[in-house]
């Protein structure tokens, strides 16, 4: 059994291989699917040959095989449906065994009818398992070294997942997307050379260039800024970039100053709210150090204002007489200089008088 199934299956592989691989061969038969091997032998015999057709010496070589009724038999299975084994074919369902194989270029490439097996298969076909057929397992014959193509859903990877033959067929283009700090970019995803490639740009930061270049769906917002109050920001995709001055309110940063507006591009200070900035500007009494205290600009609230700090008072001198007395005037921060009150006890150094007295400013007997 073997041997009739190798020699059939040779012959009809060459046969198809040459009539229907990738070489341009076109043979006709003469024959009727009730003609006597005789007849199909005897219109083998007269294979036609056109340009570019198979090889002649190839088909003249194996012209023998094909008078031994075993092989005619089965190259008349590939007359009409369903073919059989080694038939070409493109589903299943145009096979008697029911199953349509893909086969390697090495072996002519394409799709042929196969059987059902047991242990034995033709010459460079092994028995295999077809997959998801267990429990009932069923075997077919495929080619040496290569497990059956189980069809599944076809992706991009340089396969042919689907067993149809072609790599990465079928795979409409899908919606992909680039993300990253900036934002993200939806693009299309294509498949090249078994590779998924998105066209989505790359998100970047959105510049004055009349693009979308963050891809959130608006043109060169918040581009331009130079930080300064005192300047419009606007954005000329043709020129780029522009600065123009204005009027508008502002603050120059001096809690002494009201009214502050933007003046050629910078903040002009308004009018002064403060009596002082600095401590030299507490002269204003006539005194810094005097008897009351240090003058000082106390800029610890607004408005800033002289006060007076104790800590750097000066001390008054003496009066010049026991009849005289000095003070401070804190009016002033000077130490005033006056008479005691008349009848003030004193001593006029006279040792032959007694119960002296202030009168005047002067110590009387």
């Amino acid at each position: 059994m073997c041997a009739r199934i190798c020699l059939a299956g040779t012959a009809l592989l060459l046969l198809v291989a040459a009539s229907c691989g990738g070489t341009g061969v076109e043979t006709s038969l003469d024959s009727k699917p009730d003609a006597s091997p005789e007849v199909v032998a005897d219109s083998v015999s007269h294979v036609e040959t056109r340009e570019a057709g198979p090889d002649p010496d190839i088909l003249d070589l194996h012209l023998d095989l094909l008078e031994l009724p075993e092989v005619q038999d089965d190259f008349l299975q590939c007359q009409e449906k369903p073919f059989g084994l080694f038939c070409p074919c493109q589903t299943d369902a145009e096979c008697s065994s029911g199953y349509c194989i893909q086969v390697p270029a090495s072996m002519g490439g394409g799709k042929v009818c196969t059987m059902v097996c047991v242990e034995d298969c033709p010459e460079g076909w092994q028995c295999g398992l077809v997959p998801g057929s267990c429990p009932d397992c069923t075997f077919i014959c495929i080619p040496s070294g290569d497990p059956p193509c189980e069809a599944v859903q076809e992706t991009c990877n340089g396969k042919d997942d689907d067993c149809n033959g072609v790599a990465d067929d079928g795979i409409g283009p899908v919606e992909c997307i680039s993300s990253n700090e900036h934002g993200t970019c939806k693009g299309t995803e294509l498949c090249a050379g078994g590779t998924p490639v998105c066209d989505a740009p790359e998100p970047a930061e959105d510049l004055c260039n009349g693009k979308d270049d963050d891809c959130d769906g608006w043109v060169d917002e918040a581009t331009c800024s130079d930080d300064n109050p005192c300047t419009d920001d606007v954005c000329n995709p043709a020129a780029g970039c522009q600065f123009p001055a204005n009027e508008l309110a502002c603050e120059d940063g001096d809690p002494c100053t009201s009214g502050d507006k933007c003046s050629k591009g910078q903040c002009a200070g308004g009018l002064s709210v403060c009596p002082c900035m600095k401590d030299e500007d507490c002269p204003g009494l006539g005194f810094i150090g005097g008897c009351v205290g240090k003058l000082f600009c106390d800029t610890s609230a607004v408005p800033f204002g002289c006060k007076v700090d104790p800590a750097g008072a000066n001390p008054c001198p003496a009066p010049s007489s026991q009849c005289a007395k000095v003070t401070c005037n804190v009016a002033t921060g000077q130490c005033d200089e006056g008479n005691v009150p008349d009848l003030t006890p004193c001593d006029d150094q006279d040792a032959c008088t007694a119960f002296d007295r202030c009168m005047d400013g002067a110590c009387e007997k």
